[in-house]
């Protein structure tokens, strides 16, 4: 099984707007699954008596083992999306472009969405 937890950020705009140096966590969790794993494209190498494989995994949500809704909860989490695109460059230029682009599209460091679109759904516009 594997159990993971979410840490929801409970002073967002506290923290955005500089009110608050550090953020303050609330521990959301365990949400459990069940992790099922399949080799696939299995091929013997024979002359070096190795063999290669592809794995893929599937997640399968344990409905008993959670909190009855948990998956549609709120949360306010990391833009995930956004903190990727953020560290792509240490050129200023492109830094101060990326940064106008945020602005103009109104994105946040921290974003309001369900525990299910932060695991399987995160977007961002400006992406």
């Amino acid at each position: 099984l594997l159990r993971v937890f979410v840490f929801n950020i409970t002073n967002s705009e506290d923290f955005i707007e500089g009110r608050d140096r550090k953020l303050k966590l609330q521990e959301v969790g365990p949400i459990v699954f069940q992790e099922i794993t399949e080799n696939k494209d299995i091929v013997w190498h024979a002359e070096n008596s190795t063999m290669s494989y592809t794995v893929t995994r599937q997640l399968i949500f344990k409905e008993s083992a959670n909190t009855e809704g948990i998956l549609n909860q709120t949360v306010y989490v990391p833009n995930m999306a956004l903190s990727g695109a953020s560290y792509t460059s240490s050129n200023f230029l492109l830094r101060r472009s990326f940064n106008l682009l945020l602005r103009s599209y109104s994105t946040s460091p921290i974003v309001s969405t369900t525990i299910y679109n932060y695991f399987f759904n995160q977007t961002d516009p400006v992406l």
